[in-house]
C-alpha cells in the first residue's frame, strides 16, 4: 500500500509542508509513500509522481470537488496506482446529502436546497427552529457570516446573508445548500467537546479530540463510534459532538483522504494503525 501525498510548490521532490509530519510517519510505519506534483495538477490536471510505483494506494492531501477527484483517480490509475477509494465512495462521504440517510438517528434534521434557490426563512424556522447554513461540504466558519440563525429575521435580511454566503464560498462552493438544525454543544473551558473518528475497511483507525478541548472532557461512547463503522466507503471520517444535555450527535462526515488529523494527534500511531488494518 502506497500513501500518496502532494508535493511542495517549492520542490516536486519534497512533500507539501502541511503534510510533512504525516509523510515521515507513514515511512516510519513501514508504508511506501509517493509524491505527486501539486502545481502541475492544479494548473494542467496532470499527475506526475516522484517515482515509478504501482499497486493500491491511499490519498492524503487537499480537498477536491467530486468531479476533480474522479479526474485525479483516473490519472493515477494511468500511472499504475489504484486509489483505495473510488470516486462514488469519495462522493458518498464528502457530499453530506449522500450520507444523511444513514445518519438520521443521530444527526440534526437537515433540509436541502439547490444553489441559488429561494429559501423561505419562515418555513425553515418552522421546521428546524434555530438553524445553520452550509453548502454540501463546508460552512462559512471563521468569517462574518452568522454561526446560526435564531430569533426573528426578515426574508430580506436572510437573503442578504445568503448573498454573502455565496460570496465567501466563491469557487469552493460545492453541491447545493443545506439548512441544518442548530444544536448547542457542551462547553469545557470555552471549548466544545468534539471527536473525529477515522474508519478504514470497517475498522476504527483513531478516535481523537478535535476541538482543542481539555483532556478531562467526557469521552465519545465507543458504541456510537462503532455504530457508524460500515458507511459506504472504505476510508472516511465521522465527527461527533457532545450536546449540552450530555447526549451525543453526529456533526459531519468526510472522506478519509482529505479529512485532517486532529491537532496534536499522534501521526505515528495513526499510520501504524492504517498499516495493521491494510496488511
Amino acid at each position: 500500500m502506497t500513501i500518496v501525498f502532494p508535493s511542495s510548490y517549492m520542490s516536486g521532490r519534497r512533500v507539501d509542508e502541511a503534510f510533512e509530519r504525516e509523510y515521515e510517519a507513514a515511512l516510519a510505519a513501514g508504508l511506501a509513500a509517493a509524491l505527486f506534483r501539486q502545481e502541475l495538477w492544479d494548473e494542467e490536471r496532470k499527475v506526475r509522481l516522484d517515482q515509478e510505483i504501482s499497486g493500491p494506494a491511499l490519498y492524503r492531501g487537499w480537498m477536491m470537488k467530486p468531479e476533480e477527484y474522479e479526474l485525479f483517480y483516473e490519472a493515477l490509475t494511468e500511472t499504475g496506482l489504484n486509489l483505495f477509494t473510488a470516486p462514488p465512495q469519495y462522493a458518498a462521504m464528502h457530499i453530506f446529502p449522500n450520507v444523511y440517510r444513514y445518519l438520521q438517528e443521530d444527526t440534526p434534521k437537515t433540509l436541502f436546497f439547490p444553489l441559488h434557490a429561494r429559501m423561505d426563512v419562515g418555513e425553515i424556522r418552522e421546521q428546524l427552529g434555530d438553524f445553520l447554513i452550509k453548502d454540501h461540504v463546508k460552512s462559512a466558519k471563521n468569517t462574518d457570516f452568522p454561526a446560526f440563525f435564531g430569533g426573528d429575521m426578515t426574508q430580506e435580511e436572510f437573503d442578504r446573508w445568503m448573498e454573502r454566503f455565496y460570496e465567501i464560498r466563491g469557487e469552493l462552493l460545492t453541491g447545493g445548500i443545506l439548512a441544518k438544525q442548530y444544536v448547542r454543544l457542551k462547553q469545557y473551558d470555552g471549548h466544545t467537546n468534539e471527536y473525529r473518528v477515522f474508519y478504514l475497511r470497517g475498522h476504527i483507525v483513531s478516535v481523537s479530540r478535535n476541538s482543542l478541548q481539555p483532556g478531562f472532557t467526557a469521552e465519545l461512547p465507543r458504541s456510537l463510534a462503532e455504530k457508524y463503522a460500515a458507511l459506504p466507503s472504505p476510508f472516511y471520517t465521522v465527527d461527533y459532538g457532545e450536546k449540552e444535555d450530555g447526549n451525543w450527535t453526529v456533526i459531519e462526515t468526510g472522506d478519509g483522504g482529505v479529512s485532517g488529523l486532529a491537532e496534536g494527534q499522534d501521526c505515528g500511531a495513526f499510520f501504524r494503525a492504517v498499516k495493521a488494518i491494510l496488511l
